[in-house]
């Protein structure tokens, strides 16, 4: 199964969150949905203290702590997110 840190913030107002199996979102996370669907794949750690916010993350990725993934940004399978890193509308994360 997965793991959700505590305490992680979801709010689901625009779209929905959907988390694969196997993926670990740590502590003190912030994981939204106002503009659209957050997709979180399968495999994944997200470190502590980082957002989420209507993204795309690929199957066996990492972002980093503190990193802002901002809303529509993809991070694409098997990529790295460097800790309080910021990837800003739109862009692309390549593995």
């Amino acid at each position: 199964g997965s793991g959700i840190g505590h305490p992680t913030i979801g709010g689901a107002n625009g779209g929905g969150i959907y988390v694969g199996e196997g993926t670990n979102i740590q502590d003190a996370c912030m994981v939204t949905s106002y503009e659209g669907h957050t997709t979180i794949g399968k495999y994944v750690t997200v470190g502590h203290a980082a957002h989420i916010h209507s993204a795309t993350v690929g199957d066996e990725s990492l972002i980093g702590m503190g990193a802002l993934l901002k809303p529509g940004s993809v991070v694409e399978s098997q990529s790295f997110v460097a800790a309080g890193a910021v990837v800003d509308r739109g862009s692309v994360v390549k593995g």
